[in-house]
């Protein structure tokens, strides 16, 4: 599914086709981050008011810059309707968000799981209770597989075992979601909060792995 940074560089390389991503991970990530969307600024502040939106509704806000959403205000009519959705709890990139609460906002507790299965849902709830307890709407489900490696070599073997054995079980592979969180240091690749966000993810299987000095109940604390 396209996102945000697909939209701006499909928009801009029809202006620009020789428009490209650099190679270099360093100046793809500056790319994404700063310059897409400071020319996509340049260009929608230019835009006449006709050819802009009536309305923006951004998803995963948590997840964005505070300066992206200035550059987001710039595709909108001056009277258009601009909507927000956060949920500080699924943070993927850490970013941080605290400018949020300066804009006007409602809050919303969600009280039904509409994603996981009971089984998974119990499992998050058990591991992560500072987010509040939520009942499902999936009844049953298999129960959460977690797996230990010792290192990068054995994870991969894990993960691949795993793979195997769900495609022999008849389950295909495009509805097998990897789900790499953190992307730190190999031996502690994730956070709590990584793994939160990865679980919640899942609807109907989840399998977590994690090197073996890592706990997600010790971390938490």
């Amino acid at each position: 599914m396209p996102n945000f940074h697909d939209f701006l560089f499909r928009t801009l390389q029809g202006i620009d086709p020789q428009l490209s991503v650099p190679d270099h991970p360093k100046a793809k990530s500056d790319f994404f981050a700063i310059s897409l969307p400071e020319m996509a600024f340049d260009y929608f502040s230019n835009l006449p008011a006709v050819e802009k939106f009536d309305a923006l509704i951004v998803d995963e806000g948590q997840d964005f810059h505070e300066e992206w959403y200035l550059w987001l205000r710039s595709m909108l009519k001056e009277n258009g309707y601009f909507y927000i959705f956060v949920d500080p709890g699924q943070s993927v990139y850490q970013t941080d968000s605290a400018f949020l609460k300066k804009l006007p906002h409602s809050k919303h507790r969600l009280a039904q799981n509409l994603r996981n299965t009971e089984a998974i849902n119990k499992w998050i709830y058990e591991n992560f209770p500072q987010y509040g307890v939520l009942k499902a709407r999936l009844p049953g489900g298999l129960p959460v597989s977690v797996f230990s490696w010792r290192d990068p070599e054995e994870e991969k073997r894990l993960i691949e075992k795993e793979i195997g054995r769900l495609i022999i079980q008849g389950i295909r592979p495009q509805r097998i979601t990897i789900f790499l969180i953190g992307l730190r240091e190999w031996n502690y690749a994730c956070t709590p909060a990584d793994i939160y966000v990865g679980a919640s993810r899942a609807r109907y299987l989840l399998h977590v792995f994690h090197h073996q000095d890592f706990s997600i109940k010790q971390a938490k604390i």
